[in-house]
């Protein structure tokens, strides 16, 4: 029993990158989880919505506009929240490009990651529900799927 905070002494802790490891990576990408896993992380956490056409698709925000290139690809479209966008359409898109031109946690300027890393952030493509939980499982790692609003 620890003394000051009266929690018994043999907790398990468990290190989760929240998607993935989002400082070092495009968040939600394969990526992300692979630098979370070579860190050692014990699972990692990721956001679950659903497509127009009812595929469960890894993704955070509620349109695709902040972590994509969809203003090069589907201007119109943009703004759209994701559950109005097919899976096809969502599949066009560049999920990692942004990470290298943003540079949100300053991780690149610092040369914390490799160019050869970086390399393939470009291009960076969508993960489906289930492609994230085989790449889990043949990890041999555990996933805390955080379910987001599912199409409203």
């Amino acid at each position: 029993m620890n003394q000051l905070t009266g929690i018994p002494a043999r907790i398990p802790v468990h290190c989760i990158a929240h998607r993935g490891a989002s400082s070092l990576a495009p968040e939600n990408t394969l990526s992300a989880a692979q630098q979370a896993i070579a860190l050692g992380a014990d699972m990692w956490e990721t956001d679950v919505t659903l497509t127009r056409d009812g595929f469960p698709i890894i993704f955070h925000d509620d349109t695709p506009e902040r972590t994509t290139n969809i203003r090069q690809v589907l201007p119109h479209k943009a703004r759209w929240p994701v559950h109005r966008l097919s899976l096809d359409e969502l599949r066009r898109l560049d999920y990692g490009s942004w990470f290298l031109e943003q540079d949100p946690f300053g991780q690149v300027a610092a040369g914390m990651i490799p160019p050869e890393v970086q390399t393939g952030f470009r291009g960076a493509t969508l993960l489906t529900l289930e492609e994230a939980l085989v790449f889990t499982r043949a990890q041999h790692w555990r996933v805390n799927l955080e379910l987001k609003d599912l199409g409203k």
